[in-house]
C-alpha cells in the first residue's frame, strides 16, 4: 500500500483540487513569449495549463516547456511547445538537473526513447472526440439520450457564459465529497480568477449553479481540453452529460477538430497490452489500479468517459533519462502534493478516512 500512496500524485494528474500557487512572471525567448509559442505550436492537451500561475517556464531557442522544481528533479507539464518538441526537450535537459517528462504523447515518448537514452512508462489514456461526429453519436445511443432527457425534465438548463458567479461555491461543494486533500500542479482545478482563453459552460437548476465545465484551448490542433467538470451533490443525474453535450456541439459549430476529457489515470485503453512497466515502479502502479478505489475510482472514471463513445483513445506516458526509479516516482508525487512522499502519505490517509466518515454520516442523516 505504501507504493500505492507514493504514486498518488502521478496518476491523478487530471483530477481536480484547489490550486494555490504563487504568481510567475511571463518570460520570453528568441522565439517569442511563452503565450506566443503556445498559440503557434501548442499541440499537447495540457499546453494551455503551462501558462498557469505558479508554473516555471524553461526556454530553448524556439520552444518553451513549463513545470515545477522539486527536490530531486524538474517535473514537466506535458511536452515542450515547439516546432520540434524532441529537440527542445534535449536542449532543456542540457540546462542541467534531472527532468521527468510527465503527461506526454506516444510519439514524443517514442522519439525521446529511440536511442535508448530514456525510458517511458504508461500513466493512462485519454479519450478523443471529433466534435462534428458528436451529434450523430448521441442520436445512435439511446442510453445517453435518456440521461440528457432526464436531466432536462428535472429542470436543468445549460449555457455558455463568461461569468464565474456561483462557480466557487459549486466547486467547494464538489471537492468536499472527495477523499483527497488539496493538491497542486496539474492535479488542481482551473483558477477561477484566471480564465484567460478558457470557455465556461454552466448548469443551472431553479436559478442556482449545480455544475460547470471549463475547457482550455489546444491552439495548434484546433482542439479543446475539458480540464474541469464539477457538480453539486444535489445535481440530477445527467448534469455532467448535458454540460459535455453543449460543449461538444459548440466546438463542432466552430469547426474545432478534436476535443478530449483529459487523462483517465492508469487506463490502458490507449495502449492495450503495454502494461505499466517492470520493477518497483510497475508494481506500484498496478497496485494502485487494483487497490486504490478508496482514494480514486480509476475504473469509474474510465467507464464514464468510455460510455460517451470517444472516436479514439490515446496513450499518455511519463519519460525520464535512463531508467525509472522510485525516486523519480517520488519527485512526481512531490510535484502534486508539495510534500515529500513520506509526509504526503499520512495526510492523504487521514483526509480519506475523515471524508469517508463525513459522507457516511451525511448519507445516514438524509
Amino acid at each position: 500500500m505504501l507504493f500505492a500512496l507514493l504514486t498518488l500524485g502521478l496518476i491523478l494528474a487530471m483530477s481536480v483540487l484547489p490550486r494555490l500557487a504563487a504568481r510567475t512572471g511571463e518570460q520570453s525567448s528568441p522565439g517569442g513569449s511563452g503565450r506566443d509559442i503556445v498559440r503557434a505550436y501548442g499541440t499537447c492537451p495540457v499546453c494551455w495549463q503551462s501558462l498557469n500561475r505558479g508554473m516555471e517556464r524553461r526556454f530553448a531557442p524556439d520552444g518553451v516547456v513549463a513545470g515545477v522544481t522539486v527536490r530531486n528533479a524538474w517535473v514537466s507539464c506535458g511536452e515542450p511547445t515547439s516546432p520540434d518538441p524532441t529537440k527542445t526537450a534535449r536542449q532543456v535537459e542540457a540546462q542541467g538537473g534531472r527532468v521527468c517528462w510527465f503527461s506526454v504523447g506516444e510519439k514524443f515518448a517514442a522519439d525521446l526513447c529511440s536511442d535508448g537514452s530514456h525510458s517511458a512508462i504508461l500513466v493512462g489514456s485519454q479519450p478523443v472526440w471529433r466534435p462534428k461526429r458528436w451529434a450523430g453519436m448521441v442520436d445512435r445511443h439511446r442510453s445517453l439520450r435518456a440521461q440528457l432527457r432526464s436531466a432536462r425534465k428535472r429542470g436543468v438548463t445549460v449555457i455558455e457564459t463568461r461569468s464565474t458567479d456561483g462557480l466557487q461555491e459549486c466547486l467547494v461543494s464538489w471537492l468536499n465529497k472527495h477523499a483527497l486533500p488539496p493538491m497542486k500542479f496539474l492535479a488542481a482545478p482551473t483558477d477561477l480568477q484566471n480564465m484567460d482563453g478558457r470557455r465556461v459552460f454552466v448548469a443551472q437548476l431553479c436559478g442556482n449553479v449545480v455544475g460547470f465545465l471549463v475547457a482550455a484551448p489546444i491552439p495548434a490542433t484546433r482542439g479543446w481540453l475539458v480540464e474541469q467538470i464539477a457538480r453539486r451533490p444535489v445535481a440530477p443525474n445527467g448534469t455532467s452529460e448535458l454540460l459535455i453535450d453543449l460543449a461538444m456541439r459548440s466546438f463542432a459549430a466552430e469547426d474545432s477538430v478534436e476535443a478530449t476529457l483529459g487523462l483517465s489515470p492508469l487506463s490502458d485503453l490507449g495502449a492495450p497490452g503495454h502494461g505499466f512497466g517492470r520493477g518497483a515502479v510497475g508494481i506500484a502502479l498496478r497496485l494502485m489500479r487494483a487497490r486504490g478505489r478508496g482514494l480514486y475510482n480509476f475504473e469509474g472514471v474510465e467507464s464514464f468517459k468510455a460510455k460517451l463513445r470517444p472516436d479514439e483513445w490515446r496513450a499518455v506516458f511519463a519519460v525520464v533519462p535512463g531508467r525509472w526509479t522510485l525516486a523519480d516516482l517520488g519527485s512526481i508525487v512531490q510535484a502534486f502534493t508539495g510534500q515529500h512522499p513520506v509526509r504526503a502519505a499520512p495526510s492523504i490517509l487521514v483526509s480519506a478516512i475523515a471524508k469517508a466518515f463525513a459522507n457516511q454520516a451525511e448519507n445516514q442523516g438524509s
